[in-house]
């Protein structure tokens, strides 16, 4: 059973035993590479746009984030410079400062803030009187 992440022994009703203690042989300490996860996260934003958007912007995210992957090399940590400055076309070029804020909006951008924030208001009217947080 998973009694390690849950489930007690024996019984999958009860709460798992709580002075029950395992050992930890080896752990890596790993520090993040920022640009990537920077990477990572303006990926992330323009296929979300690439699949909720219509019309041109789609097009535009689509090819964008085309370009992106072709301009990756695994093991190239130069490429992931690159690969932010094609995500650039599409999220703009003040993506990474304050002046993303006071720079006029992206109008992509600005449809998918719209878009999340009808949908997250349309699934609030569902649910009723819950908290989010």
């Amino acid at each position: 059973m998973n009694g390690m992440f849950g489930c007690a022994e024996g019984d999958n009703i009860q709460p798992p035993n709580m002075h029950r203690y395992f050992t930890l042989h080896t752990a890596d300490i790993v520090i993040p590479y920022m640009p990537a996860w920077h990477l990572f996260w303006d990926y992330w934003v323009i296929t979300d746009c690439a699949r909720e958007l219509g019309g041109w912007e789609e097009r535009q995210a689509l090819t964008v984030a085309t370009e992106i992957v072709n301009t990756f090399k695994r093991g190239d940590r130069a490429s992931i410079d690159e690969c932010r400055k094609v995500a650039q076309k599409f999220l703009g070029k003040h993506v990474d400062s304050h002046k993303v804020s006071s720079s006029p909006p992206n109008p992509p951008l600005l449809c998918i803030c719209f878009k999340e924030m009808a949908a997250d208001c349309r699934f609030m009217s569902k649910v009723g009187m819950r908290v989010f947080w």
